[in-house]
């Protein structure tokens, strides 16, 4: 028999998630140097509530960040895309606690990850998701640094039927 899991059920973030996720937004706005320092906590504010919201559409987040700060299109396009990425992983913790699935795989494209050539020797690790894998003393999740392009599977060999 097929078992059939829901991995779209609705989603409600652990505190220990929130509080990840809020450190991996805060290194993300702190390296930004098209952002002037004194409105890098803002921006943290905007790309916070984006994501919390979840329904905003990247093109339109795009246009409103790069207008409200000043910032070139494609800066703004970073922060929009790596703020959909960072939202993806949020939800999907969520989603997945509600079946015990915590653990997922690291997958390598083989499209090279632009500021990250150390990726490749991470297919095919385990890692928590909910912390994301440890790699040089910070914790990041696939797509979550500047051009990376890996992906992450999830790992279901706790529940029978799936290998």
């Amino acid at each position: 028999m097929l078992k059939v899991l829901d991995l779209t059920a609705g989603w409600k973030p652990s505190g220990a998630m929130l509080k990840t996720f809020s450190e991996v937004i805060t290194r993300f706005v702190s390296e930004l140097e098209d952002v002037p320092d004194e409105r890098k906590g803002e921006l943290h504010e905007v790309v916070w509530a984006a994501v919390m919201a979840m329904g905003r559409q990247a093109n339109t987040f795009t246009k409103q960040i790069a207008e409200r700060f000043s910032i070139p299109l494609n800066t703004a396009a970073t922060i929009s895309m790596y703020q959909a990425t960072m939202g993806r992983y949020v939800k999907d913790i969520a989603r997945r606690s509600r079946t015990s699935t915590f653990e997922s795989i690291w997958m390598y494209s083989n499209a090279p990850c632009d500021d990250a050539p150390h990726h490749e020797k991470l297919d095919g690790r385990r890692f928590n998701l909910e912390e994301g894998l440890l790699v040089k003393g910070k914790r990041i999740w696939p797509g979550s640094e500047s051009g990376c392009r890996c992906c992450e599977r999830a790992v279901l060999d706790h529940i029978e039927g799936f290998e």
